[in-house]
């Protein structure tokens, strides 16, 4: 998984997204079709996510595009500070409303000292409603096409 210490330790992972890219996104965290383990999010090429501004750049058309929504989080406390993204305590993961979840500056500063996490989003998509156009019925008696008689027997072109 991906962890972002304080700038002074290390620098941001590959996979962080700055908080002016979220706000256009209309919404934090971004779409990865492909990772380099089986946590798509935390280990997600950076080659393999969705361009800002493309369809596909928003939770509700990512997973239809086969990719797999990510958010970020800020965690204050895990129970393996060398892994704290995997091992955060549930009550130790700030709110993306919450002034240290809001960006990576904020949860990374000397006030929020937490570490910036890529996750799996777990919440819904909205349902996308499907239109489906009704059935075209055509009643004989309004159609307006005259029936010939096909001939199965084969052209004589020959003239005698």
């Amino acid at each position: 998984a991906n962890v972002s210490l304080p700038p002074d330790l290390e620098e941001p992972p590959a996979t962080t997204r700055s908080p002016a890219a979220e706000a256009a996104n209309g919404t934090s965290g971004f779409c990865c079709y492909s990772g380099e383990t089986s946590d798509t999010c935390g280990s997600c090429y950076p080659t393999a996510m969705a361009n800002e501004g493309d369809y596909c750049a928003n939770k509700n058309q990512c997973g239809g595009c086969g990719g797999t929504w990510c958010t970020m989080q800020c965690v204050y406390s895990a129970s393996d500070k060398n892994d704290p993204c995997n091992t955060a305590y549930p009550t130790a993961i700030a709110a993306e409303t919450d002034y240290c979840g809001a960006t990576e500056s904020r949860c990374t500063s000397t006030a929020c000292k937490g570490w910036w996490c890529v996750t799996k989003d777990t919440t819904e998509a909205p349902e996308v409603e499907t239109i489906v156009a009704p059935e075209t019925v055509v009643d004989p008696k309004d159609a307006s096409f005259v029936e010939e008689p096909v001939s199965t027997a084969p052209a004589n072109n020959h003239t005698g």
